[in-house]
């Protein structure tokens, strides 16, 4: 069951590169269904900088649970069946 909701999915103020100038950064995401925007910006030694800004599409797989009223469970234990 989804509990998790939040507005921001992660906040990384920090985040150092490697020698290749290579930074990974693992989120794990909420439970909200919707597009999340990341957003990367940068600062070298040299005061050099840089943006970038990408799209995650956040999904899960869809659980339904069908509620049946007395009467309706009563016919089909009876053998009728039921149409939506």
């Amino acid at each position: 069951m989804r509990k998790d909701f939040k507005d921001t999915a992660a906040w990384e103020p920090e985040v150092v590169t490697d020698n290749d100038g290579i930074a990974k950064v693992n989120v794990k995401l909420p439970d909200n269904l919707t597009t999340w925007r990341a957003t990367v910006r940068g600062i070298d030694m040299q005061t050099d900088v840089g943006e970038t800004t990408q799209k995650i599409i956040s999904t899960q797989d869809l659980i339904l649970r069908l509620a049946l009223h007395d009467s309706s469970a009563r016919a089909m234990k009876d053998g009728h069946s039921s149409s939506a």
